[in-house]
């Protein structure tokens, strides 16, 4: 990060709240792992968003890391929810045993 924490933060929410129009609900999840300085939010897009599952985190100095779970296809949420949940499993488990290398 260079001093642009605001931007940052500022597009993550941007990136989530496009879809706001063909999403049925934005769930947010607080991320506050004091102990590992890791802090964030995680999203879950439901309905016929294009994107299923988003997330940010950041120590607010010098680390920050956002990931976004797209498919290259029609979004169709009845169809791709298996798939949805597993891989969302897989990017809350990355997001709560995240650490920042030193």
């Amino acid at each position: 990060m260079n001093k642009n924490l605001v931007a940052l933060l500022e597009d993550s929410r941007t990136f989530v709240y496009n879809h706001v129009a063909m999403a049925d609900a934005i769930d947010e999840k607080i991320i506050s792992h004091p102990e590992h300085k890791v802090f964030g939010i995680m999203y879950d897009l439901k309905g016929n968003a294009a994107s299923s599952f988003q997330f940010f985190a950041t120590d607010s100095l010098h680390h920050f890391i956002r990931a976004s779970l797209y498919f290259n296809s029609i979004p169709n949420y009845d169809s791709l929810s298996p798939i949805i949940a597993f891989i969302r499993q897989d990017m809350v488990h990355m997001v709560e045993t995240l650490e920042w290398s030193k």
